[in-house]
């Protein structure tokens, strides 16, 4: 019964006596900070908030997209500006407007369970207004607020964690040895605790006021789930963060933060020991990204069993459930099969020999770089030959290239560089799609590739070149590494690359990632 099983999982497990948990956080959200949070709220605020959401997104219950707020934003704007002003002065509650249908979106094609469906949480649009405007007030802080493992950007974590597999890959030590584990969070977004999100933000030095405000619109939702477009019985939630609502990425990385900040105790009390790949490098134990999260440690059975009990205890407070069966072991090479063995046994889990993909891209590329970017590739080529089946005008294979094929490898792109005879190939695919050709079927080609790069004063269209564009990504990496010389990404390259000199008058060495 799908109604029965999301009730179940949005239902608390009741109090919690969670201990000293909760000393490893401390007051960091300073005055002026939640000053600026409980400010009065201006009328531009609220537009703001308005504008930056889509405006074609899927309606929450009362049916009104974004766009009819967009539309008639002029005859509609006081009372909007009314409302938010007077739930920000804590006049007035989110209840009316806090109804969510629960859309269940399959993870895999041909779905046979409720666990095999993400559901996302589809709020009225009136409601997203007051959550994105203290998203948009919280959004400043959270640098200040959340540790250096889980702020960094998404390309920073990606770098990191490369280097870590290529150094884990290299190490041939029969003496020490290294694990990587890859912790697989069951919906853990659904199992938040309120009580435990509401005492971390009172602990990290949030106004009581404005916890009140956050606190208001997490309790007074009520849930429906739609199956088959139509919403079911509806039920009052008593745990969970819905995936849907602005504000939740902030308060999942705040509850979230409460691990960082366990394990940064564990090291530095010398119960949990880090990863140091130089001998002026950070000790790096673990990485955050979202629900993402891998953790780096020494190889040994007494840091593997205080590592499960330090993930028992934050469990059990903040009511997250780590998936031992899904999450994986990987181990350094030459590390004794006795030993892997124990390790294994104590968490739980599968050891794995190849560490795969993190955050949607390889974590080690070898010397086969161009068969491991092949899915780059693929999926340009699945794209395309989808549009060949259509008749499209030269305007519309235009837009097609440049919207979609050619945002394919931006992601990748920023993080390796790409060889070049792999960008002329994904070029000469854009090229022949251009043309028209399909199969065997050739048609003269008007005009090279690289002139169709130029500027339309020029005599082009302006299609990027694959390589080059590579290239200015890697180069926007350099210049944010020389000037943020003191981000965790920034110190872990410098220790590695060039510890005695500047990264502009670095060489090259051996064996680099």
């Amino acid at each position: 019964n799908i109604f029965l099983a999301f009730k179940d999982l949005f239902t608390s497990g009741g109090t919690r006596d969670w201990g000293d948990i909760l000393n490893c956080v401390l007051p960091v959200v300073s005055n002026e900070a939640n000053v600026d949070l409980c400010s009065q709220i201006t009328d531009q605020e609220v537009k703001d908030a308005v504008f930056q959401m889509g405006g074609t997104k899927a309606p929450g219950p009362d049916g009104f997209p974004g766009i009819f707020y967009h539309s008639y934003w002029r005859t509609i704007c006081n009372d909007v500006q009314g409302i938010a002003a007077d739930f920000l002065r804590g006049n007035t509650s989110p209840i009316p407007l806090n109804l969510t249908h629960i859309a269940l979106i399959p993870k895999i094609p041909n779905p046979e369970s409720v666990s095999q469906f993400r559901p996302i949480g589809l709020c009225n649009f009136s409601y997203k207004i007051l959550s994105k405007i203290m998203a948009n007030r919280l959004q400043p802080d959270m640098s200040n607020i959340i540790s250096s493992s889980q702020n960094a950007f998404i390309h920073d974590n990606l770098i990191i964690a490369h280097e870590i597999f290529h150094y884990l890959k290299l190490k041939k030590s029969n003496k020490h040895f290294n694990l990587r584990v890859k912790l697989d969070m069951n919906k853990a977004y659904d199992r938040v605790e309120w009580d435990f999100l509401e005492a971390v933000m009172l602990k990290m030095g949030f106004a009581e006021s404005w916890v009140n405000l956050i606190m208001s619109c997490v309790r007074s939702v009520e849930l429906s789930v739609l199956i088959n477009g139509q919403p079911g019985r509806k039920f009052k939630p008593s745990k969970g963060l819905r995936q849907g609502d602005p504000i939740l990425p902030y308060l999942f990385l705040i509850v979230s933060d409460v691990l960082s900040l366990l394990i940064q105790s564990a090291v530095s009390n010398e119960l949990l020991q880090g990863i140091k790949m130089g001998n002026r490098a950070p000790t790096l134990s673990h990485l955050m990204f979202a629900d993402d999260t891998l953790i780096f440690l020494k190889a040994s059975t007494q840091n593997c069993k205080n590592l499960v009990m330090l993930l028992n205890a934050y469990c059990y407070a903040s009511g997250h459930q780590v998936n031992f069966s899904k999450s994986t072991l990987f181990l350094s090479p030459h590390t004794p099969m006795q030993l892997r063995e124990s390790l294994c046994n104590i968490f739980g889990m599968p050891e794995v020999e190849d560490p795969r993909n993190y955050l949607g891209l390889p974590t080690v590329l070898g010397r086969a770089k161009k068969n491991t970017l092949f899915y780059i590739k693929e999926r340009i080529l699945c794209k395309v030959d989808g549009w060949k089946q259509q008749l499209l005008s030269q305007a519309g294979r235009e837009v097609l290239i440049k919207a979609v094929a050619q945002a394919v490898p931006t992601y990748p792109m920023n993080i390796f560089l790409l060889p070049l005879t792999f960008c002329k190939e994904i070029d000469s695919i854009l090229a022949r799609f251009w043309w028209g050709q399909t199969g065997d079927r050739r048609r003269v080609n008007g005009m090279s590739w690289e002139s169709f790069g130029n500027s339309r004063r020029d005599g082009g269209l302006g299609f990027r070149n694959t390589y080059e564009f590579n290239l200015a990504l890697i180069a926007k990496q350099c210049w944010r590494l020389v000037h943020d010389p003191d981000s965790l990404w920034a110190q872990t390259l410098k220790a590695r690359y060039f510890p005695n000199t500047t990264f502009l008058e670095a060489k090259k060495g051996g064996r680099a990632s």
